[in-house]
């Protein structure tokens, strides 16, 4: 019966689809989902394309 509340009661979490790096941080860094992360994130906070895009909001 506490199986069954359970499984009804967090079934949306239960169907999550994990990513790779939230279970195991340390895995291998030749995953390529985790390569575009990087990238996004080295994009993100490389001053020099920053000063080289318009101001927000002046697209």
């Amino acid at each position: 019966m506490l199986h069954q509340d359970f499984s009804v009661r967090y079934e949306d979490i239960l169907r999550m689809e994990v990513p790779s790096w939230v279970i195991n941080p340390f895995s291998s860094a030749h995953d390529p989902e985790l390569k575009v992360q990087e990238e996004i994130v080295e994009r993100q906070t490389n001053e020099e394309l920053n000063s080289m895009s318009p101001p927000e909001g002046e697209i």
